[in-house]
């Protein structure tokens, strides 16, 4: 199979391709510098270009079986970058894959565009529950609000394609930045959290392989529909932090939970610095949210069971964090 990875050299992207191409099949990675493609061992099949010029799409195989669209951003200091890059940048896409590939001869299969989007594009969930597929989405960031615009976009715009949408919760593992600012934290041993209540808020997690497992899955049986994507366990921050300390070897931590209205003074003022901060007023918003949770019913009723719990998860992160010094 013929597949393009957007995002190819970000973290979902790059295990995205190593997985197809260990399987035999043929990845194109869409990338914007060579050079961080070699880094990551991307060297076949480089589409060179970005979601803001689609000229490259030319390029693209008469006989390409899908695309696999992961590029998007997940931190913006101006709110307005989410629409530009994450909701109108993939329905300019989408209209010119179907230029090419809507009416194709009937010797090809459907076209199949696999959509990465989030939890976020459903929102919290409720303190001791799971967002499901049918429930009503309610996307509270900027960023939630971004990725679900986007999916229902291309659902009207559809037409002829297979259209699948992956909706991953947290996802912890090598070469995530991401998850990595708790770790910092977790081997400085003191603990700011979001929050007075901020040990006991809920999360589904997935560890980095079973999403490749889910999404590879998912490609090559062409499923169509939503799909949270998350392992079957629900964590609390707690369990997060001291399952880190755990594997680190770290005998006490520290907490200071952090109060939501000073979270959105600290954003506010790191707004107006001339460098780029995780936290933003957009994801204080996320990280007050008392419950991130989903169900993964969707994946199990076709048989794909994440296997990877979250010891695992976080003993595989820190040794990758180690070994790349970033820890």
């Amino acid at each position: 199979m013929k597949f393009l990875i957007t995002g190819a050299t970000g973290f979902v992207g790059s295990h995205l391709y190593e997985r197809f191409q260990q399987e035999g099949h043929i990845p194109y990675a869409l990338v914007r510098n060579k050079n961080k493609a070699n880094e990551f061992g991307i060297h076949e099949n480089i589409v060179k270009g970005s979601l803001s010029d689609l000229s490259w799409i030319s390029e693209l195989p008469d006989d390409l079986d899908g695309v696999i669209h992961v590029a998007g951003i997940v931190h913006a200091d101006n709110p307005k970058e989410f629409e530009k890059t994450n909701t109108q940048a993939t329905i300019n896409l989408f209209k010119e894959l179907q230029k090419i590939y809507g009416d194709r001869e009937k010797a090809h299969s459907p076209f199949h565009f696999i959509f990465i989007s989030s939890l976020a594009a459903g929102g919290p969930s409720k303190i001791g529950e799971e967002r499901r597929v049918e429930d009503s989405d309610l996307p509270l960031s900027q960023y939630g609000i971004s990725k679900a615009l986007a999916e229902k976009s291309i659902k009207e715009l559809n037409k002829e394609f297979i259209l699948t949408i992956v909706r991953p919760p947290m996802i912890i593992g090598p070469r995530d930045p991401a998850v990595l600012d708790i770790f910092k934290m977790v081997k400085s041993r003191f603990i700011l959290g979001p929050g007075l209540n901020f040990l006991k808020k809920t999360y589904s997690f997935i560890f980095i392989s079973d999403l490749i497992e889910i999404i590879y899955q998912l490609s090559i049986t062409k499923k169509e529909g939503t799909f949270y994507s998350s392992h079957s366990d629900i964590i609390t921050f707690e369990n997060l932090i001291n399952t880190i300390k755990e594997d680190m070897k770290i005998k006490r931590l520290f907490h200071f939970p952090v109060p939501h209205f000073l979270l959105k003074l600290v954003a506010k003022l790191t707004s107006f610095l001339p460098v780029s901060s995780r936290l933003t007023n957009d994801k204080v918003i996320e990280l007050s949210q008392d419950s991130w949770c989903c169900s993964n019913k969707e994946i199990k009723e076709i048989g794909i069971i994440p296997s990877v719990n979250i010891e695992k998860a976080v003993h595989a992160t820190r040794v990758d964090y180690e070994q790349r010094g970033w820890l």
